[in-house]
């Protein structure tokens, strides 16, 4: 059941980390993906607006129970599989190398995320610039894959949620370690000729 004044208890440091865990939810789908038909699109990128414009009233007044519920409702599509009907070869790349992260270094989930996924983006604009512009433009109103993942990254600053190793306290000295750990998840799931130590180690030098 969807609460908004139960969600309405959760602290404003853990709203912003569940809006950079919606990000990432969508974005390693709408980023990745091969075929991403177009109203899906068009889905995602409503719910993404919709998260910066709720977050960011709900930030100044917690209990404003409108837009409490918009940011539920819009987690719920973000979390639902509605937004992956139709799509084909889509990925989890940040959630793969997070969740190692969050259990290294105790770091809540969504600040793992808000700090991987415009690192992750700067490698991955190269296999699908123009969904990348496409976010820039629709989501942000910016022109280029570049300004797109820097406006993100701005308005993951603006809530307040980390946006480099070391804004998480995780060390950067800790990347060949990370890689190493890393490298053996993917062996676990077979994934190793997907998330090679390459990708991996210039996704978090990326982070730095």
């Amino acid at each position: 059941m969807i609460n908004p004044e139960l969600q309405a208890t959760v602290t404003n440091e853990y709203l912003a980390y569940s809006a950079a865990d919606i990000f990432a939810h969508s974005l390693d789908m709408y980023l990745s993906a091969t075929y991403l038909p177009e109203f899906i699109a068009g889905h995602v990128e409503n719910i993404l607006k919709t998260v910066i414009r709720t977050t960011e009233i709900l930030l100044a007044a917690p209990s404003n129970y409108e837009a409490r519920g918009e940011f539920a409702w819009a987690a719920t599509q973000a979390l639902n599989f509605t937004t992956f009907c139709g799509v084909e070869n889509n990925r989890f790349d940040t959630h793969f190398i997070e969740h190692t992260l969050s259990a290294e270094y105790n770091i809540a989930h969504g600040a793992g995320l808000s700090i991987l996924v415009p690192a992750w983006m700067k490698w991955q604009k190269e296999f699908l610039p123009e969904r990348f512009e496409r976010f820039a433009a629709n989501v942000f109103g910016v022109k280029g894959a570049d300004a797109g993942i820097e406006a993100l990254k701005q308005w993951y600053c603006k809530i307040g949620t980390p946006v480099t190793l070391s804004e998480g306290n995780i060390p950067e000295s800790d990347i060949p370690l990370l890689v190493e750990k890393l490298s053996i998840v993917a062996k676990m799931w077979g994934a190793e000729s997907l998330y090679t130590n390459e990708m991996i180690t210039t996704v978090l030098e990326n982070a730095r």
